[in-house]
């Protein structure tokens, strides 16, 4: 799946996968999701394709642009991710997940995720992710998900982009980036940015 350098998508969610998505959650929802079951996994019946081909890739080119209005999502899914343009997602998630089986759960399951305000709400804004197998989530470009969260989540994890995600008053900002193997940062003379920071109302 590519997002060339001229491409423009303005939506309210985007799911761009080349795993298989269960039955199940299609038919209900991501929000349907139960945590224990993979949400998305490789199959090839045909046996015409494997799950470490060179072309098994959801990437988005420099000069593509994807962006959500206010709460969007944005998820890519494959063996290879790779983020070179620019995602926006504002009071939203965008997530790059790299991995032959991604689990998906919501955050108000785990404690560690809840609102010091209020128990029962997490302050986590999306879905947490999981992955199994080889795979590269990677982001060389940028992505603003103001007052939301953007989760990097793979074998390999590579950011050597921008990662901006402000927190206001009200509501928190987030990156998570997991590697199962460690995180790698670009050590050239342009450093790369993750940004979390506190605004206004």
């Amino acid at each position: 799946i590519l997002f060339g350098r001229t491409a423009q998508v303005n939506v309210q969610g985007l799911v761009a996968s080349t795993l298989d998505i269960d039955d199940q959650v299609y038919l209900g929802g991501l929000n349907s999701v139960d945590g224990q079951n993979p949400t998305f996994a490789w199959q090839d019946e045909s046996g015409l394709a494997t799950f470490d081909h060179e072309e098994n890739y959801v990437k988005v080119e420099q000069g593509g642009n994807i962006t959500t209005g206010s709460g969007g999502r944005v998820f890519l899914l494959a063996r290879q991710v790779e983020n070179a343009g620019t995602i926006s997602t504002p009071q939203g998630q965008a997530a790059l997940v790299a991995g032959d089986k991604v689990w998906l759960k919501s955050p108000d399951k785990e404690a560690i995720y809840a609102s010091e305000a209020n128990k029962q709400i997490p302050a986590l804004r999306g879905l947490l992710f999981e992955v199994s197998g080889e795979g590269e989530a990677r982001n060389l470009g940028t992505i603003l998900t103001e007052r939301g969260n953007t989760t990097l989540v793979g074998y390999t994890v590579r950011n050597e982009g921008l990662i901006r995600a402000t927190t206001s008053v009200t509501e928190n900002g987030s990156v998570l980036l997991l590697a199962r193997t460690g995180a790698q940062y670009n050590t050239s003379a342009t450093p790369q940015r993750v940004l979390s920071t506190v605004g206004g109302t």
